[in-house]
């Protein structure tokens, strides 16, 4: 049985190896966005580090979104 690991994206990891925790990709991978659906071990134990991680990467994509909005207001 598989174990359900923490991926706040749920996007398509046809192209990766490994899950968001560094377990290797099974073939029934499963994840949640929802901590309280995750029995990954692993996940759990680093559900700091993870939660951390996603967070700096969602305030680099709102950085990275003003400066093309910034962009694209100084173009016109």
């Amino acid at each position: 049985m598989s174990k359900i690991h923490f991926d706040p994206y749920g996007d398509d990891y046809s192209c990766v190896e490994n899950t968001p925790c560094g377990v290797r990709m099974p073939e029934d991978y499963k994840s949640s966005s929802l901590w309280t659906d995750v029995d990954c071990k692993r996940c759990l134990y680093n559900r700091a580090k993870l939660t951390d991680s996603f967070k700096e990467n969602e305030k680099a994509i709102v950085n990275q979104m003003g400066d093309m909005a910034d962009y694209l207001e100084y173009k016109e």
